[in-house]
């Protein structure tokens, strides 16, 4: 995989933010206690997999105080160290699917999904609720032991769960799902593909799941292969992206065709099409395409390929 990056733009959102995870204190009880119990600590709460928010102008994210959270939860609920930012600790917990948010937070405070909020979000907070809630969606789906079903125990600040079986005594570990994505494009033109599932209009990077198996490139270049019969030349890394939506990492590539004939494999891809940078505009104008959301990768490798010829941003396109 080449160690060279294909662009010098901003950093992908829920990426790279300075949070010390502190990794080598979750073993330390002691520690966790004190710091999960100082004045000083934050909790972030997930409710149906949505961040807590601020109903501030702009929109802003709402970090409980242990006194709050105090007031929300009952006494052993779970809480997962996510670790310190400028020595204020952080907390992630989840509130039962059952709780109705109005009565807790009013209209001050409102549960959304991150992906339609990341936009708003700083790189640091767009990190921590990132991480906060890939993590809380670990535990809600791993409550039983994989290898003989019974119930399992957060350990270790959060950062591990243990079955509770002493003859199988099995420890999982948070999980992360490998998916490549990856801009194709043919001369002086991009190639864009649509899903049957997506909104009406919408159109992306071809994108899917690591086999087990196979390399990163080789993932690239069989997806492709499945989803539109085009052969790759020149793929190389580009970025990657933690994508908590709900549990992956998405690593990106550019690609080269060596044709613009595709075959596309209705049940993945149902349109695609070849464009140039000024079909682009005329049809994002037109209002014929959309774009994925400004905080996805798909639409981070698109804007970087669009800028090359001096044609601006994708954001300035009215």
């Amino acid at each position: 995989m080449s160690g060279n990056r294909t662009s010098g733009s901003i950093k992908n959102m829920f990426s790279t933010g300075t949070l010390h995870r502190f990794s080598e204190s979750r073993l330390d009880e002691q520690h966790i206690h004190t710091i999960l119990t100082a004045p000083t600590a934050r909790f972030i709460p997930l409710w149906k997999n949505q961040n807590l928010f601020a109903m501030n102008d702009p929109l802003q994210p709402a970090f409980l105080s242990k006194e709050e959270t105090d007031r929300l939860l009952n006494e052993g609920a779970e809480f997962v160290f996510l670790g310190m930012l400028e020595e204020i600790p952080y907390f992630a917990f989840a509130l039962p699917d059952t709780i109705v948010t109005e009565e807790l937070f009013g209209d001050s405070r409102v549960f959304k999904d991150l992906r339609e909020t990341g936009a708003l979000l700083g790189q640091e907070e767009g990190n921590l609720l990132a991480y906060a809630r890939a993590m809380i969606h670990w535990h809600r789906t791993h409550q039983y032991c994989g290898r003989c079903g019974n119930k399992t125990i957060s350990i270790e600040a959060g950062h591990v769960r243990q079955c509770t079986n002493p003859a199988c005594d099995l420890k999982h570990f948070p999980r992360t799902d490998s998916a490549i994505i990856v801009r194709i494009t043919y001369q002086d033109r991009c190639l864009l593909v649509r899903q049957p599932i997506w909104p009406e209009g919408m159109y992306a990077t071809v994108a899917g799941f690591l086999e087990p198996g196979e390399s990163l490139e080789d993932a690239v270049a069989r997806e492709v292969k499945e989803e539109t019969g085009l052969t790759l030349t020149n793929i190389k890394y580009h970025s990657s992206q933690p994508w908590p939506f709900p549990a992956s990492i998405m690593v990106g590539f550019t690609a080269e065709a060596t044709s613009m004939e595709y075959t596309l494999d209705q049940r993945e891809i149902e349109k695609a099409c070849w464009l140039t940078r000024q079909e682009l505009i005329e049809k994002i104008k037109d209002k014929s395409i959309r774009l994925p959301r400004p905080v996805s990768i798909s639409y981070r490798l698109i804007d970087d390929w669009f800028r090359k010829k001096n044609k601006g941003k994708l954001s300035q396109i009215k």
